[in-house]
């Protein structure tokens, strides 16, 4: 695998795809680039990741023209005609993959046989990005996708920028815009050795996936990408859509939510899923700036050198049935006196609940609650001896990597925590977020989209338990923390059923009693690599 290197320190790193099966009887146009055989700093991939998109969607119904290795005045009459197809209700697609540059909060596309000896000749030698959405506007195209996989290195090696990243693309006024980023800002995409960009191959499959929402989509193609790159390259979105939309055929009714399936997983016998998460790095807590963060969410940077798998969804009452068939085993709440119960107004001790009588009905698809960090000891132990391996809970630092699945907001979803993506009280939703439903208990595993690793349930349902001792983050970087070495309380993490959103942000964490069980307490495991 060959990473890219750095472009000019002013690099545009954008790509951008969909899913929808587009309204009515609309025309769908699309115009596909793709710049490879710059002189001094060829790109193997882009005539490749031309041509692959362009089979993709003609099989999707686009009528595509496709174009390669083109001068400046050939990509602006490309442009130009692309424009001039587009009608008022009709889907207009831009795929380009080559080199791009950002100078001055302006993004540009750059062709063949640009000679370009500083920052300020940029504007007169390549393509504003903005001339693609321009013409959108100009069209009346309802809805528009621009896709540029544009983070590659530095063809002209004269100059430099102080400019790094990409700037951001405004969606066309009033309509449907979706833009999605190659990687994120200031970081670099991954060339990869195949015949494709690792994200444009990934992005070519996803495409094809009949009835995944767009969002759905994207999730799949980071989750990949993330994967494949070691957490180095995270792709990222920008949108303006009202509606759902799909790519490949339409919706889809479904009886259980779509999974993501990616390379690695596996389910043991106990019918746990396991997915593979990859080492990387990431701000760890939570930025000054976001909203109800509490004092004990210092951000500071984390390294994870190595990957791990974890459980799909949260330990279910009917896994952990089978471990008390096996081994009569008793939890706390059953000999100490029961479990704490909500009652409307508090938390309130009450014997006689425990796991298989948490105080609402539940199946055997829903989460085991009312268990203990010290009981789910004794489940691991279990856990291991039945199945020769090392299970064991994630450390709070796998829980919080694992839960953003490469995002910097409050929660994997965005700034707000929708009640129809997560199971908790909706009448307390995140400042300027709207209200949802409150269930009053917890739902069955998996029952809404998982997040861009295939994790379900990291927000709501119920608090998760993780190995850490609970005390204060470190003051700078850490490399595979594994919590304080001493300390009375065990960490909880993710937010149940009766938390509001903010108990629910991916930064957010509890510190209890390694005894303690309630009605909202879970757990999910983990296993290191090498064992499936």
């Amino acid at each position: 695998m060959t990473k890219a290197l750095r472009f000019m320190g002013i690099m545009i790193c954008l790509a951008v795809l969909l899913c929808f099966p587009l309204p009515g009887d609309a025309a769908k146009h699309a115009l596909v680039i793709g710049n490879g055989n710059y002189k001094g700093s060829p790109l193997h991939t882009p005539v490749n990741d031309a041509k692959a998109m362009t089979s993709v969607l003609k099989s999707l119904g686009f009528s595509v023209v496709k174009k390669t290795d083109l001068g400046h005045r050939e990509m602006e009459d490309a442009i130009r005609s692309f424009g001039s197809r587009l009608g008022g209700g009709d889907t207009a697609l831009f795929y380009f993959s080559g080199h791009g540059a950002q100078v001055k909060g302006v993004n540009y596309l750059l062709p063949m046989g640009a000679r370009i000896f500083s920052a300020d000749e940029v504007r007169y030698k390549a393509v504003p990005a903005e001339m693609v959405l321009d013409k959108m506007e100009r069209s009346g195209s309802q809805l528009n996708i621009v896709i540029l996989d544009a983070c590659r290195n530095n063809p002209f090696k004269g100059f430099k920028s102080p400019n790094q990243g990409l700037a951001p693309m405004t969606a066309v006024q009033g309509r449907e815009t979706f833009i999605a980023y190659a990687t994120a800002p200031g970081t670099v995409a991954w060339t990869g050795s195949g015949p494709r960009s690792i994200y444009t191959n990934y992005l070519a499959k996803a495409m094809k996936t009949r009835g995944l929402k767009i969002e759905d989509v994207f999730k799949r193609v980071r989750g990949s990408v993330l994967r494949e790159t070691s957490g180095e390259q995270q792709p990222w979105e920008s949108t303006s859509l009202l509606k759902d939309h799909y790519f490949a055929s339409g919706s889809i009714v479904r009886d259980e939510p779509e999974r993501y399936s990616g390379e690695g997983d596996f389910t043991n016998r106990y019918g746990m899923k396991f997915v593979s998460v990859p080492a990387g790095s990431f701000m760890m807590g939570s930025p000054g700036n976001e909203p109800k963060r509490d004092s004990d969410e210092r951000q500071h940077r984390v390294k994870l050198t190595k990957g791990f798998y974890m459980q799909t969804t949260e330990v279910t009452a009917g896994q952990w049935r089978a471990f008390i068939r096996d081994t009569d085993f008793k939890t706390e709440a059953e000999t100490g006196g029961g479990a704490f119960i909500w009652t409307g107004s508090k938390w309130e001790k009450k014997e006689g609940y425990y796991w298989d009588n948490p105080g609402f009905s539940q199946t055997d698809k829903h989460p085991v609650t009312c268990v203990s960090w010290n009981d789910v000891q004794e489940f691991l132990q279990w856990m291991n001896r039945k199945e020769g391996k090392t299970y064991r809970l994630p450390t709070e630092a796998e829980w919080e990597y694992a839960c953003r699945a490469g995002t910097t907001t409050p929660f994997s979803f965005g700034k707000c925590l929708p009640a129809d993506q997560a199971n908790y009280d909706g009448n307390y939703p995140m400042p300027g977020c709207s209200k949802g439903k409150y269930r009053k208990k917890t739902v069955p595993v998996a029952s809404f989209s998982s997040n861009a690793f295939g994790l379900y349930d990291m927000h709501g349902n119920v608090w998760e338990w993780c190995r850490d001792r609970y005390g204060d983050y470190p003051s700078g970087s850490v490399t595979d923390p594994g919590g304080p070495p001493t300390g009375s309380s065990r960490v909880l993490r993710g937010g149940g059923w009766s938390s509001y959103a903010e108990n629910c942000r991916s930064a957010v964490r509890g510190g209890l009693s390694p005894g303690s069980r309630l009605s909202i307490y879970g757990l999910r495991l983990v296993l290191s690599p090498g064992q499936p």
